[in-house]
C-alpha cells in the first residue's frame, strides 16, 4: 500500500485544481483544507484527491513570492527580509549597499567630467586604481570602517578588502 505524498504549503498559497482556483488554509489530519477563491467556500481535499487533481489539466500551484500579504512574513517567522539574516550576513549586506552607492556616486562623477548622460560602468574601468580608491574612500566612509582596495602585506587585516572590478559590476548591476 502506497501513501499520498503530503506537501507543506505557505499560508494563502494559491492553487488551481482542475481549473478552479482555491487558497491554501491548513494541512489537517484528513487532507487540505482549502477555500475556493470565488465564493470563500472551505473545503477539506482528501491527500490521495489532492494528488490526482494535480495531475489533471489545468492545475497549478502559484510558488511565485508573496510580496503583499503576510505569506512572506509566515515564512520568515515574523521577520520581513534582513532582519532575519545572522550578524555577519547583514554586515556584508551593508558593506556591499554602501559600494553600491559609492559606485552611484562614481558614474555620476564620470558622467560629468566625460559629458555622456548615459556613460556606464564597466568591469574593467572599476578594476582602475583611481576608481577602486574612490569606491574604497568613499564606502569607508559611509561605513566609519576601513575599506582596502587590496590586502596589506605580511599579516592578517580585520578591514574588509575591495572585491575585483568584475565582481564590483555585477554587485553593482
Amino acid at each position: 500500500m502506497t501513501s499520498a505524498p503530503r506537501y507543506n504549503f505557505p499560508p494563502r498559497t494559491e492553487i488551481i485544481l482542475a481549473r478552479r482556483p482555491v487558497i491554501f488554509v491548513s494541512q489537517t489530519e484528513h487532507g487540505y483544507e482549502v477555500m475556493d477563491s470565488e465564493n470563500g467556500a472551505i473545503s477539506i481535499v482528501p491527500y490521495s484527491t489532492f494528488v490526482e487533481m494535480l495531475r489533471l489539466p489545468g492545475s497549478a500551484i502559484n510558488t511565485t513570492p508573496s510580496t503583499t500579504g503576510s505569506r512572506l512574513e509566515t515564512r520568515l517567522g515574523g521577520y520581513k527580509a534582513w532582519q532575519a539574516l545572522p550578524s555577519r550576513q547583514r554586515e556584508i549586506g551593508e558593506i556591499r549597499l554602501a559600494l553600491c552607492r559609492a559606485m552611484v556616486e562614481w558614474r555620476t562623477k564620470l558622467r560629468t567630467d566625460a559629458g555622456d548622460p548615459r556613460l556606464q560602468l564597466s568591469g574593467r574601468g572599476l578594476d582602475k586604481p583611481e576608481a577602486k580608491e574612490f569606491i574604497a574612500e568613499h564606502a569607508s566612509i559611509a561605513l566609519s570602517m576601513k575599506i582596502r582596495t587590496s590586502p596589506r602585506a605580511g599579516g592578517r587585516s580585520d578591514a574588509f578588502i575591495l572585491y575585483k572590478g568584475r565582481t564590483l559590476n555585477e554587485l553593482f548591476r
